[in-house]
């Protein structure tokens, strides 16, 4: 779901990436092939932390229906 939602961050940062090898400027290109790779990994960590608090979310829902 996080993917989803941040996944035009990754598409700005491809293109920029690519403008920038295209017009002589390889420092940046570099720059910005970390930042994706930043950006990918935070937005999957943070899905990850997402998905685990719904299933507690759910889990202690269900805990008090049993209560």
């Amino acid at each position: 779901m996080a993917y989803m939602k941040h996944a035009w961050l990754l598409d700005i940062l491809g293109d920029i990436k690519k403008y920038s090898k295209k017009n002589g400027l390889p420092k940046l290109a570099e720059e910005l092939a970390a930042c994706e790779a930043l950006a990918a990994i935070e937005i999957s960590e943070n899905e990850t932390k997402n998905e685990d608090d719904r299933i507690v979310c759910i889990y202690n829902s269900h805990k008090k229906q049993i209560n």
